[in-house]
């Protein structure tokens, strides 16, 4: 029986610039490499902590060419959040000329290797 969710892994071209962009706009909090004995210059994964016990594995894959999505129903990875918390991000990404969309509870946007992403307030479908 499936538990939960573990880890969502992305696709970088620059583990580095991905690394600081997640921590400082985001605030997921670095763990390290997959294997200790690599810095971020030799590693082919990076995990980031995202919280609750929930995980963000960078891959390095510096000839990667995602597709843009530019609509919200398009393929992308969703955060949950307060709306304070999406004010204060959507004003780092604004600040770092990130382009951002806005729906009534959400902001899209692209990281810097153009993954779609999504933070957002909704509490889901009803059910």
């Amino acid at each position: 029986m499936v538990e939960g969710f573990h880890h969502a892994a992305l696709a970088v071209s620059d583990l580095p610039r991905a690394v600081s962009f997640y921590e400082e706009v985001l605030e997921f909090a670095p763990i390290g490499p997959d294997n200790p004995e690599n810095t971020m210059q030799t590693a082919n994964y990076y995990w980031m902590d995202i919280g609750d016990g929930e995980l963000m594995n960078l891959a390095d894959r510096p000839d990667v060419t995602p597709n843009h999505p530019e609509e919200k129903d398009d393929p992308h990875l969703a955060f949950r959040a307060t709306e304070d918390e999406i004010n204060t991000v959507e004003r780092r990404l604004v600040d770092r000329d990130v382009e951002v969309h806005e729906s009534r509870t959400s902001i899209y946007f692209h990281d810097p290797d153009g993954n779609f992403l999504e933070l957002t307030n909704w509490d889901g479908p009803d059910t």
